[in-house]
């Protein structure tokens, strides 16, 4: 049987990788922008190597759709650079322990943080600058990030206008673009980023789920199958809550299926959406299977974390 998740690395993606690397000089800060539902997955270490000694900030973006103490169990990683560490096979050296704020692009949550630690960054440079006889110019910050992040909603929140195309899907940005903020304030937004090989299947495939890669990389079944695998590995923790239950029901994933789909016996993922497509689409598994990714995409399960932080 063939994987869920297939390779899926565009040639735009390609062509925005080697423009990156030609440009890089002309950069002073890298916005990172990390999916909150997969902070590992889309932590963009891959790119670290090309980054070399750049300024990193971290955008723990879309806190809005994990519980608060998801939020806050990753912030608290992502500042001590434990992930940095995790995946430290590179002898390149790099930033670590970068400062990590939690941003919603939609709603603007978190952006004047992230407009300030870029305006401190430049500080630095023009202060060099002037020692050096130069005079100021504007900081130019990269932002990047896997696919579907929300990178270009956290751009138009940093312009406080629509200056990056955004929309819910991956692949909308294609080329590189320069995006002025402020006189003193650059942003060079990229197409989404991502390894030509998508290696680790379990990695892969939560992509898939949050839809941080493009559907025809993906078997829709098999992914909502395993959607619900993930979520009974989270029954009762604090990575998953839906407000609208009773508190001694809002992290039990059982009861959060039946206040949606109005049934709680099944084995496993394969079972819950038969079962489901034989109660809610008429048999039709594609369409059950199409309507829980977009339930979970939507928090009509409630706001979810897959990836519990274990860093430690």
């Amino acid at each position: 049987m063939p994987p869920p998740v297939s390779s899926w690395f565009p040639g735009h993606i390609a062509k925005a990788m080697r423009e990156l690397r030609d440009r890089l000089s002309l950069i002073d800060v890298v916005i990172e922008v990390v999916d909150a539902r997969i902070p590992r997955t889309t932590f963009p270490q891959f790119v670290h190597d090309v980054l070399g000694t750049k300024s990193r900030v971290i955008a723990l973006n879309r806190t809005d759709m994990v519980p608060v103490a998801a939020s806050r169990h990753w912030l608290a990683a992502f500042r001590r650079g434990a992930l940095d560490r995790a995946s430290a096979a590179s002898q390149v050296e790099h930033q670590a322990n970068a400062p990590c704020y939690p941003t919603d692009g939609k709603l603007g949550t978190g952006i004047p943080q992230l407009r300030r630690a870029c305006i401190a960054v430049g500080k630095t440079v023009n202060e060099r600058r002037a020692r050096r006889g130069l005079l100021p110019r504007p900081i130019r910050v990269a932002v990047i990030g896997y696919p579907n992040v929300g990178k270009s909603a956290v751009i138009n929140r940093l312009c406080n206008r629509r200056a990056a195309v955004s929309a819910a899907r991956p692949g909308v940005t294609r080329q590189l673009q320069w995006v002025r903020i402020a006189r003193d304030l650059e942003l060079l937004d990229t197409p989404g980023v991502i390894p030509p090989k998508l290696e680790e299947q379990d990695a892969a495939s939560r992509l898939a789920m949050c839809d941080d890669i493009g559907e025809t990389a993906y078997d829709v079944e098999r992914i909502a199958s395993l959607l619900i695998d993930t979520l009974l590995t989270l029954d009762g923790s604090s990575w998953i809550e839906h407000p609208s239950l009773p508190a001694n029901e809002r992290h039990a994933v059982r009861s959060i299926l039946q206040h949606r789909y109005g049934f709680t016996d099944f084995q496993n993922g394969e079972d819950f959406l038969y079962l489901a497509a034989r109660q809610c689409t008429q048999r039709d598994v594609d369409k059950m299977a199409r309507r829980l990714l977009t339930d979970f995409r939507q928090l009509h399960l409630g706001r979810i974390c897959l990836e519990p932080c274990k860093t430690d």
